[in-house]
């Protein structure tokens, strides 16, 4: 391993040193994993009223970005994902509540989008089912966006 590449993985773990995005993308390889992410945020980038916000989650999470629902006036309402950039295994969590999972037409989403989904509320022991995807191909990228969407509308209330 390069003293580079021991730098910017050290970038996701360094606790003390709030790293920028850049930084936490420069692990990943740029025509694999960083493509696809990089897609997938520019996604999530198109929806109006959306904040980005790197934040240390502690130990299981360390640096992690935030993407979070504001109103007009820039007030927080919800966080909407989260991007774990964990250097081997990069993570995308959607928090979803009760009343946002009974809304969803569960057997029209993808395969992909339902077993994280499944795989959450099984799990689940508080009111927040925490639905964890990693991304591998553009297709699964559609579909996060679609989930992405589906929240952020059922959260607006707009169609």
């Amino acid at each position: 391993m390069s003293s580079t590449e021991s730098n910017t993985q050290g970038a996701w773990e360094d606790r003390w040193t709030k790293p920028t995005f850049d930084m936490l993308m420069s692990v990943y390889d740029p025509a694999g994993r960083k493509r696809i992410l990089e897609q997938l945020f520019v996604n999530f980038d198109e929806f109006p009223n959306i904040r980005r916000e790197i934040i240390w989650f502690g130990s299981a999470w360390k640096w992690t970005e935030q993407f979070i629902l504001t109103d007009s006036k820039g007030k927080d309402i919800e966080v909407l994902a989260y991007f774990i950039p964990n250097p081997e295994t990069p993570g995308i969590c959607v928090p979803l509540r009760e009343e946002f999972i009974e809304a969803l037409p569960l057997k029209r989403l993808n395969k992909f989008i339902r077993e994280g989904i499944r795989t959450a509320v099984a799990k689940c022991a508080v009111e927040v089912a925490w639905a964890s995807w990693s991304p591998n191909a553009s297709t699964e990228v559609e579909h996060l966006t679609d989930l992405f969407k589906r929240k952020y509308k059922f959260l607006t209330n707009t169609k």
